[in-house]
């Protein structure tokens, strides 16, 4: 089953952007001095001075506040949230390769049996293709699928492709300790069936922004909302990729008999999230 990127989104307000893109845009928001990489960070601490510590090679900083984003195994998460946020396999492997050229005439998705192809339009005349497949299925899965699907595997760049398994975590209890916080995949990692990840990064780091002085008002603010749309994409796995042709015929009869006001409602009540003004001091 296809069903347009316009469909999804209600018509309005998409934009696709790059990941290297989109850090570029934000790294040229910040002052240089401000930013260092290439740095290890080998511990952390949540703060017993006030403070939160960061480790790097031995030598050890203290910082007002310290924001874990590091991903789904986080170090700092591990660390410092021991025996919480757990990483579950999830069975799904993922391939992701970006194509030298313009998209073809559809954009969108294809639902079908045990598996869901993507493609989107990238600047620079370029396209960006993705692909999920239930445990035990290959790239190959999608050789018969209709076109442009196996017309954009057929030509795919084996040394271009991104591939590996989707992971969950269980979000912690708490987003904050002491003076360190969780944000994005480090905080509730999930399934990207709705294509928030990134999205829901930067809604923590704006959110996290206006409690910076109520860390404990970051987790409730937060917490509820992250676990709900990881609830959701969670539960879209059986929609967009059913186990069997049966569970994929009702689904697509479901699909196409329910109004796209109602199939909109979902998106609807998830994109109108709006943070917490910023106070100046």
């Amino acid at each position: 089953m296809t069903r347009k990127i316009g469909d999804l989104a209600g018509g309005r307000d998409l934009v696709t952007i790059h990941r290297a893109d989109l850090i570029d845009v934000l790294v040229r928001a910040i002052p240089a001095e401000c930013l260092r990489t290439g740095t290890r960070v080998t511990g952390v601490g949540c703060g017993n001075h006030g403070r939160g510590e960061i480790v790097t090679d031995g030598d050890t900083a203290r910082y007002d506040l310290v924001v874990a984003a590091d991903g789904v195994h986080s170090v700092v998460r591990q660390q410092i949230w021991d025996g919480e946020g757990t990483v579950e396999r999830t069975g799904v492997s993922a391939w992701r390769w970006i194509v030298d050229g313009p998209p073809p005439d559809f954009v969108g998705q294809v639902w079908g049996i045990r598996g869901e192809f993507g493609i989107l339009p990238l600047a620079g005349n370029r396209t960006y293709a993705f692909a999920g497949a239930q445990r035990g299925e290959s790239l190959a899965h999608f050789a018969d699928w209709p076109e442009p699907v196996s017309q954009l595997v057929a030509n795919a760049d084996p040394t271009r492709i991104i591939e590996n398994e989707l992971l969950e975590i269980r979000t912690p209890k708490l987003l904050t300790r002491g003076k360190v916080a969780l944000i994005g995949d480090a905080a509730h990692a999930m399934r990207p069936h709705l294509g928030l990840g990134a999205a829901l990064a930067i809604e923590d780091a704006v959110t996290l922004a206006a409690y910076a002085d109520d860390l404990a008002g970051y987790t409730k603010a937060r917490r509820h909302r992250v676990r709900t749309v990881q609830w959701i994409s969670r539960q879209m796995s059986t929609v967009v990729m059913p186990d069997n042709r049966s569970l994929a015929a009702v689904r697509d009869v479901v699909v196409r008999l329910t109004p796209d006001i109602l199939a909109l409602s979902v998106f609807g009540v998830i994109n109108r999230w709006r943070p917490k003004p910023i106070e100046r001091h």
